[in-house]
């Protein structure tokens, strides 16, 4: 078995460097939830957004409709509509898959 050891650091070198100097500004932004919404979706990296227009939920879409248009994040925006259309076009497997999935054991 490998002996281990510890060190103990008096003043470690980079917690010297993290003290403030000075005062620190704070930013205040108020948004409404929909808007906070968005821009969590673009800061945390969100891949794909659905969405179904004429809800409340439509100014998260909207903007990130203008966020992605002045380039600051690649999400794919899908609607409801595309979302039905690609479960029609996946048809009858997802069908039977379903059917099998929740069918009771015999």
């Amino acid at each position: 078995m490998d002996n281990m050891t510890t060190e103990i650091l008096a003043d470690p070198p980079q917690a010297a460097n993290l003290r403030p100097t000075g005062i620190v500004q704070q930013k205040f932004d108020f948004r409404s939830g929909n808007e906070a919404a968005a821009l969590a979706a673009r800061n945390i990296g969100f891949h794909v957004m659905g969405y179904f227009p004429i809800t409340p939920s439509t100014e998260v879409a909207e903007n990130l409709s203008e966020m992605q248009a002045d380039g600051e994040h690649d999400i794919v925006m899908i609607t409801a509509a595309a979302t039905v259309i690609l479960a029609a076009g996946a048809g009858k497997r997802a069908a039977q898959a379903i059917h099998d999935a929740l069918a009771p054991r015999q």
